[in-house]
């Protein structure tokens, strides 16, 4: 492997060509990234059916499916311009006007843009990425006698690249996850997200096309938590009829005011399916259908929890009330459930649905389903709507795991309801 290139970040901005050539070529190479995120499948499980393992943990991973540059590395004007594959392949023809030989160097540069447009990354003020890293150029090179520049490394072993990791991240969600649903595939794109910033208390998607990401140091390295999550709120508002984002936004259940969840804390139920829907669509990142998934609560390291076994199937230790509940999350007087409120059931419920594990279900739908579904709430906000938590009174326990479950029959003849039960049935109506 060649030793990492290493460059800085400029703001700049790319000038057009001039029509005629006195240097040209061809350069072949592959980016990568020196890789530290979390959540992997450590090497103590199967990790059967795992997309991301502890085998590619630490080590330089593919810097895939985004469009790279040649430029002159004075002005910055674009030579040529290309795209990585899955394995971080480019090949890019190149040319410019100068005299022949000058200048002898150019620049590979990357902006942080998936190749298709799906995603792109900027800095917390919404300036465009500018990393680069200097060659000598050879003149006259062709598709059939490239340049070849080797291995070129963003970052490496305690100098981790967080601006790198947070576009691997997102390519790992779209390319393993997002791209399988029909209705993402067609309508998923320029979703722009900002590294990183104090916008939102914690990272937040505040819109189909914008997520803003936190700056706790941790963030960029926490796959499942950070940038594969709030991908998810973005993909399920694509997914449902472009609802409104702050329809499931009330995360003040019970006594609870402090604007946060987590995955074993009580919730309203829209907001708790809204936060299970964005972790699990996100999480098939990491784990497909044939796998035994877990559930992550963690910034760092694998993901502690394991999707199976469910607390309502056998075996699993039963669903509870609020029974001798005390402080800011327990439920208004006339409720008594506790873990049917819990997001981290909610996640297991789509898990159940999906997976080819037999926990006291049969269900193993495809993930195509299971996420157009959510295309199926209509638009309003009465009883079973997509905005129902608007409606009069407002019913924060609305578009719920209740009744997706219920469109489910309806659209697909099959009923998720041995998944939803034994995932303690989450309250709706």
């Amino acid at each position: 492997m060649k030793l990492p290139h290493y460059a800085v970040l400029f703001a700049t901005l790319i000038t057009p060509l001039s029509a005629s050539a006195a240097n040209w070529g061809v350069v072949i190479g592959k980016l990568s990234y020196y890789n530290e995120l979390s959540n992997y499948c450590p090497s103590t499980r199967a990790c059967t059916g795992a997309r991301y393992t502890e085998s590619q943990f630490q080590t330089y991973q593919p810097m895939a499916n985004t469009t790279v540059y040649i430029t002159d590395p004075n002005s910055q004007a674009q030579w040529g311009v290309g795209q990585t594959d899955d394995s971080g392949n480019f090949e890019i023809s190149w040319w410019n006007n100068y005299p022949q030989g000058q200048p002898s160097y150019a620049t590979l540069q990357w902006k942080g843009a998936h190749a298709n447009n799906r995603f792109y990354i900027r800095d917390g003020a919404g300036a465009s990425l500018d990393w680069r890293a200097g060659f000598i150029h050879q003149h006259g090179t062709t598709i059939w006698d490239p340049q070849d520049l080797g291995e070129i490394g963003i970052g490496s072993n305690g100098s981790e690249d967080p601006l790198a990791h947070v576009y691997a991240g997102a390519e790992r969600t779209w390319r393993d996850s997002f791209q399988y649903s029909n209705r993402l595939a067609q309508n998923y794109g320029s979703t722009q997200v900002r590294a990183f910033n104090t916008i939102c208390s914690t990272s937040c998607a505040v819109s189909a096309t914008l997520i803003h990401l936190d700056t706790d140091p941790r963030t960029p390295f926490a796959f499942s938590g950070r940038i594969a999550h709030e991908l998810g709120h973005t993909a399920s508002h694509r997914l449902s009829r472009e609802g409104n984002s702050n329809a499931c936004g009330n995360y003040s259940y019970g006594s609870a005011s402090n604007g946060w969840w987590s995955l074993w804390t009580p919730e309203w139920t829209c907001a708790g399916y809204e936060e299970a829907f964005a972790t699990w669509i996100g999480d098939v990142a990491r784990y497909w259908y044939d796998s035994d998934p877990d559930i992550c609560g963690a910034f760092i390291g694998p993901c502690p929890t394991m999707a199976e076994p469910s607390l309502g199937a056998p075996g699993g230790g039963g669903c509870s009330d609020c029974s001798g509940c005390s402080g800011g999350n327990c439920p208004p007087a006339n409720q008594t459930d506790c873990d049917g409120r819990h997001v981290g059931n909610m996640v297991k419920f789509l898990w159940d649905l999906y997976d080819t594990n037999e926990d006291s279900e049969t269900l193993s739908e495809p993930y195509n389903r299971i996420c157009d579904n959510n295309f199926n709430w209509m638009v309003g906000t009465g009883n079973g709507l997509r905005d129902e938590p608007f409606g009069s009174p407002n019913d924060w326990d609305g578009k719920a795991a209740r009744d997706y479950s219920t469109l489910y029959v309806i659209n697909y003849g099959v009923s998720p309801l041995p998944a939803y039960n034994n995932n303690c049935a989450a309250p709706g109506d």
